[in-house]
């Protein structure tokens, strides 16, 4: 087997897979390019079910809302009274105008959660 089908097995973890594919590549007469593309679907293939499942994209926004908005230590609201006193009233304007849409897609994801 020329060194550079030997060079693109080396991608793959289990020694069972680079010699059933190894064997493969030498009945089939596989060109470099065509290993290359299995070996690559055998990679994501394995790497797909290992490691941590992936979080749902719903769960992870609301976990970065309420990570942004509750003390870890106390569970309570990272704002305070001290951090209100130093916005200007352009800014608290803005703070109720942010606030009012966070509710309403609070409201709709909670439609949305039955």
């Amino acid at each position: 087997m020329p060194s550079s089908h030997r060079v693109e097995l080396l991608k793959l973890k289990s020694i069972d897979k680079v010699e059933q594919l190894a064997a493969r590549a030498d009945e089939n007469h596989l060109s470099v390019q065509r290993l290359r593309e299995t070996v690559n679907k055998e990679v994501v293939r394995s790497k797909s079910a290992r490691g941590r499942k992936p979080i749902p994209a719903a769960m992870r926004a609301i976990n970065l809302c309420v990570k942004a908005l509750r003390d870890d230590l106390t569970g309570k609201l990272t704002v305070g009274r001290d951090d209100i006193d130093c916005l200007t009233d352009q800014q608290i304007e803005e703070a109720r105008a942010m606030t009012d849409l966070l509710l309403k897609r609070v409201g709709e994801l909670m439609k949305l959660l039955g």
